[in-house]
């Protein structure tokens, strides 16, 4: 039989999660025959070595990574080597429901040049951790006293009637993680749900642009690398990930511009629920990714990729964003070759913010800190662009952007 779809997981010291992530995908409510699965290690140091004999239903393929080399290296490794028509992109430790291919694979029947994308990830505790941060203990005990269910579960996991001492307590206390979710525990939807807490998704970028993203064109900012879909050609086309990303964060962004540009068309399904499981965060997670932040902009030093800095000043009014696009778009068609001081000190000034930030240096003064004050010619010549815009009363947004980047 054909394979139809491949599910690409990377994983990098997620077991035992990743190995519920593997059971709840032999729950499918789709042939088994045409699906395969590709979990790909990145020189885990755990014992995810253990899922090499992993027996599914569906075809199981275990790779390896020599050395550590990160998420886009370890996608990459999974794209080459898929057999299916669409390849869908999940994070290790992830649970997903019975029709999670099926509504993936239902999208990609009637076009290849689409990317679907899911919006709702909720947070389930599927094992308690003793290195779990306060903000996960206290979801804990919130999930604790609002059920009885859960209770006697930690009871019961626990082998100790639950007094009032306080829940990471105990568990520091034995030194080891405590499994409360089982693999017969995936066939109860209720059995993660009561462990489950609502999750952000995308940033809240899917909340503002809403259900439909025909027409969006920071539509690519919902694609995040725990679940999309997309046709093997284009994947392939464009070349997969990209490798210069090695550390966390940014290359799953990186990659959903170069699939816009490529022309793919981005489609929210709101059916798409997957359960990330808690566990610590990671080290390099906490740092935020500044160096791949810097490294995307100058890979695409043009305003749609840049305008995304406005989120590190905690600046998340996405659909205005997207009218700045709009307009640019505008701008660059109304003159193609006018006012190029002007559109570059935007991209200059929006560029400094994430570099700004990787140094741990306040965010004020940008167009200092991009060398434009200091360039006399420059300065004069972007006067009398920003001068001429203003008395023309064109591209109000572009006008209004610079103030406030100029005003930091």
């Amino acid at each position: 039989m054909t394979i139809e779809v491949t599910v690409i997981i990377p994983s990098f010291n997620r077991y035992p999660l990743n190995e519920l992530t593997l059971q709840a995908l032999e729950r499918q409510n789709f042939d088994m025959s045409k699906l395969e699965v590709i979990l790909v290690d990145d020189a885990s140091t755990d014992k995810t070595y253990r899922l090499t004999s992993f027996q599914a239903a569906y075809s199981f393929r275990y790779f390896r990574n020599s050395v550590n080399r990160g998420l886009a290296y370890t996608r990459n490794v999974g794209i080459r080597h898929a057999q299916g028509r669409v390849l869908i992109f999940l994070d290790a430790e992830m649970l997903v429901g019975p029709d999670y291919v099926a509504q993936h694979y239902r999208h990609h029947l009637d076009a290849d040049n689409k990317i679907v994308v899911g919006m709702y990830k909720r947070k389930v505790y599927s094992n308690l951790f003793p290195d779990f941060v306060e903000s996960q203990w206290k979801e804990l005990r919130k999930l604790e006293r609002g059920s009885n269910a859960v209770k006697q579960l930690l009871e019961r996991r626990l082998e100790m009637a639950r007094d009032k001492t306080p829940l990471e307590q105990i568990v520091k206390a034995k030194k080891k993680r405590i499994p409360l979710i089982r693999r017969n525990d995936l066939a109860y939807a209720s059995r993660l749900e009561r462990l489950s807490v609502p999750g952000r998704y995308s940033d809240f970028v899917l909340d503002q642009f809403g259900q439909d993203l025909s027409g969006i064109r920071l539509a690519w900012l919902s694609c995040l690398g725990s679940n999309h879909s997309a046709t093997t050609r284009i994947v392939r086309q464009i070349g997969g990930y990209c490798e210069d990303f090695v550390e966390w964060g940014e290359e799953d962004l990186e990659f959903a511009y170069r699939m816009h540009q490529a022309g793919a068309v981005y489609v929210l399904d709101q059916d798409l629920i997957r359960y990330h499981q808690e566990h610590p965060p990671a080290a390099a997670k906490l740092t935020g990714g500044r160096g791949n932040w810097v490294l995307f902009q100058k890979k695409h030093p043009v305003l749609e990729v840049c305008i995304r800095s406005l989120i590190l000043l905690k600046m998340k009014d996405y659909r205005w964003m997207n009218d700045v696009v709009v307009e640019h778009d505008q701008f660059v068609e109304r003159f193609p070759i006018q006012f190029q001081t002007f559109k570059a000190s935007l991209i200059r000034m929006l560029q400094a913010i994430p570099m700004l930030k990787l140094h741990k240096q306040p965010v004020t003064a940008l167009l200092t800190a991009c060398g434009i004050v200091l360039d006399p010619v420059l300065s004069a010549q972007l006067e009398a662009e920003l001068q001429l815009l203003r008395r023309l009363h064109f591209f109000p947004l572009h006008i209004e952007l610079y103030e406030l980047l100029s005003g930091l």
